[in-house]
């Protein structure tokens, strides 16, 4: 089971996005006031619905509130869409992985216009993410994903896209604030001294 926890100043979604992680982010930028706002995001994806929410959330905050979104290993599925809410501030490392595809869903429907009208309600949300995801990369993710079903990334080629507007080279190229919050989940092994 993967975990969503607030620790120290950024939000980290790395667990499968879900109404709980909507509300978890409401606490968080409640208890920020006006900060700005940092999300780490190293998660599989999940709960397409959830997931916009938290990008129409985060895209309501007042201008003056700046959204940092950094990528500290896999960014999947529905997370890219929480990754956009960023216009500026997108970043990743070199090796951060991003995975878009199509919307995927099961119906256990047995009347034909409940299935149709199901159908057409999920095609009409991954439109929405297309146009989201699109609207921050210089190339239609559309075009990637109806030839593969899966559209992988690593930094570099996000980078290429503008998907990703900074790639970390170090910790160096970090917010300050997430600096503390990345070295307590992902530490690094300090050199030794070798007599």
């Amino acid at each position: 089971m993967y975990v969503v926890e607030r620790l120290h100043e950024a939000f980290m979604i790395n667990e499968e996005i879900s109404s709980k992680t909507t509300n978890k982010l409401f606490k968080y930028i409640s208890d920020r006031g006006d900060k700005d706002i940092n999300i780490t995001i190293d998660s599989d994806g999940g709960d397409i619905e959830s997931a916009l929410c938290m990008y129409d959330i985060l895209r309501s905050l007042p201008e003056k509130q700046s959204i940092f979104t950094i990528v500290l290993g896999k960014c999947y599925s529905a997370t890219n869409i929480i990754f956009c809410a960023s216009q500026e501030n997108r970043m990743a490392f070199e090796n951060s992985s991003f995975m878009i595809h199509n919307i995927m869903t099961s119906f256990e429907l047995e009347d034909v216009g409940k299935i149709y009208s199901a159908v057409k309600h999920t095609l009409s949300i991954q439109e929405r993410m297309y146009d989201i995801i699109g609207s921050c990369m210089t190339v239609n993710p559309r075009t990637f994903v109806k030839n593969n079903d899966e559209w992988y990334m690593d930094g570099k080629s996000a980078s290429k896209y503008k998907y990703a507007k900074v790639i970390c080279q170090g910790l160096e190229d970090v917010k300050e604030d997430n600096k503390e919050i990345i070295m307590a989940q992902y530490p690094i092994p300090r050199p030794r001294n070798v007599n």
